[in-house]
């Protein structure tokens, strides 16, 4: 065998035709947490995927019976904190203020750790992946790309004196 370990994740390109089979999902809510950025978000994705590809993708919420086990690979666009075990455990690993873009099990997956988050990923995904001129949108296996929110240093202190005033 002549794969290498370190191979990079195999570049995916989704058309027009292959997004026809994609259904895009909101949280249907989330606990304590509004999520009326993430619904406008929801829907200015699909707005843009019609515009771009030509394409009305159905737009759903990710209700599911508890007794019904969900299927392992499905094509769905996820956007925000949705139930699904792929979101559950990005938003595991990403900072409150950050937003994370992927792409596993079939299934694209655009969140963030806050219901305003949910918009600017939104925009990145679509500034970033969504290749309007070749209608196409450029993904990668297994792809988990974190976009972090720039926290300001000075609003880091230890034992109360902030981080700018030490010196090493």
């Amino acid at each position: 065998s002549n794969e290498t370990t370190d191979a990079v994740d195999a570049p995916v390109e989704l058309t027009a035709e292959d997004l026809a089979g994609y259904v895009i999902r909101r949280p249907d809510n989330v606990k304590g947490e509004s999520i009326t950025v993430t619904i406008e978000a929801t829907k200015k994705l699909r707005d843009e995927i019609s515009n771009v590809f030509g394409v009305q993708l159905e737009l759903l919420d990710d209700w599911h019976k508890a007794s019904e086990e969900l299927p392992a690979t499905a094509k769905e666009i996820l956007v925000g904190k949705t139930n699904r075990t792929e979101v559950q455990n990005a938003l595991s690993v990403i900072k409150a203020k950050d937003f994370a873009i992927l792409f596993e099990n079939e299934r694209i997956i655009i969140t963030a750790g806050t219901d305003a988050g949910v918009m600017d990923a939104v925009n990145y995904f679509i500034e970033n992946y969504i290749k309007a001129d070749e209608k196409k949108i450029t993904l990668t296996e297994h792809l988990f790309e974190v976009v972090g929110f720039q926290y300001p240093i000075g609003s880091i202190s230890i034992n109360g004196v902030a981080l700018t005033e030490y010196k090493i």
